[in-house]
């Protein structure tokens, strides 16, 4: 029986999305995103020194988003 890699190795889930990453999933500006940050509409933390965007608060913003649609 052949194993192949899938077969043991689980999906990593990304905990966090750096700005830009995040910016282009969504079609907008990172300049857009630290206008929402300045709001309080989205949460932007510091990881290392780079400004990404935790899961938590990326569900919370995409739920936001289909709440007003």
């Amino acid at each position: 029986m052949l194993i192949s890699r899938s077969d043991y190795v689980t999906p990593f889930e990304r905990r966090a999305y750096r700005v830009s990453e995040f910016a282009q999933m969504y079609g907008l500006s990172k300049a857009f995103l630290y206008k929402l940050r300045a709001e309080g509409k989205i949460n932007i933390s510091r990881v290392s020194g780079a400004a990404v965007i935790l899961r938590e608060d990326a569900e919370r913003f995409e739920a936001e988003i289909k709440r007003r649609a």
